[in-house]
């Protein structure tokens, strides 16, 4: 699993991604810069937005986490709504899935809370409803790491000093939170392999060219792709529905095998055929 996280100083204090990729077993990507709002993210005309674009086209992605400044959902809610739905269509334009980390109100009684002018309730709930508008509006996963911090019995020790960063404590319940979320989406798709001589070159041509092909049928929700080399493919068989396989495979798996090798030069109709029927039986088999 990949996955890439766009966000600011809440996305990578005390080490969040680390903590995220511990928990999940995969290579998190972190784009993030002190401050930063999502618009920043979707234009190309700034670094980070020109990074983020370049690995959106460029890189596969399981997942992409979207974090928008930190009060910016409640004081400039329009603004947020616009960028969540920028980036929400170029992720899944590249068969990702967006998650929205929905983030936490300012400490009651803070500084910064009070330069507002909003009660803690007036924010948490703004920032709730405002990520879930955006969440239902994009069809986006949401991950209420706010809710969590605020119905925690250890609220008191989850801010910072300064009433809007993270303790270490708060970090971690954070990444709980995330792991979560796309833990339980990822368990409920159907789980492919594609395999090649190497792991990488071919199998990522081929994974490219099915996960356009389950997005176009609208199906890449259903479904979640990993790769890895034919001679290591008995220690990545096991729970998957099927194998795409680019070279010849052993005919003991104990799990089905759609040949892939025509899909490496083009789209080849015959190929996605084998592959539709395969996966339909695999859906199929994943409603019971």
């Amino acid at each position: 699993m990949r996955v890439l996280m766009l966000g600011n100083s809440l996305t990578i204090a005390h080490g969040l991604p680390e903590h995220l990729a511990e928990l999940l077993s995969a290579e998190v990507v972190v784009h993030a810069r002190g401050g930063a709002r999502l618009a920043e993210q979707l234009n190309p005309k700034t670094k980070l937005g020109t990074r983020t674009t370049e690995a959106l086209a460029e890189e596969h992605w399981d997942y992409v986490i979207l974090q928008e400044m930190s009060n910016g959902p409640v004081t400039h809610r329009a603004r947020f709504l616009e960028s969540a739905a920028g980036l929400c269509q170029l992720v899944r334009e590249h068969g990702a899935t967006p998650v929205l980390y929905a983030t936490w109100p300012y400490a009651e009684g803070s500084a910064k809370l009070e330069a507002l002018g909003l009660s803690f309730a007036q924010m948490r709930e703004g920032l709730y409803a405002a990520y879930h508008e955006a969440a239902e509006a994009n069809h986006a996963l949401v991950a209420d790491v706010g809710e969590a911090f605020c119905t925690s019995d250890e609220t008191h020790a989850l801010w910072a000093r300064d009433g809007v960063h993270p303790t270490h404590a708060g970090t971690r319940l954070a990444a709980q939170v995330l792991a979560q979320t796309i833990q339980a989406d990822w368990k409920r798709r159907v789980p492919i392999l594609v395999t090649c001589g190497t792991g990488t070159i071919c199998s990522t041509i081929v994974m490219a060219r099915l996960k356009e092909h389950c997005r176009d049928l609208g199906l890449i929700d259903r479904v979640s792709f990993s790769c890895c080399a034919a001679c290591d493919i008995a220690e990545h068989v096991e729970g998957k529905a099927f194998v795409v396989a680019v070279v010849e495979l052993p005919p003991d798996l104990g799990v089905p095998v759609v040949s892939g090798n025509t899909l490496l030069y083009r789209a080849d109709a015959d190929a996605l055929e084998r592959f539709d029927a395969q996966l339909a039986v695999s859906l199929r088999g994943s409603i019971r």
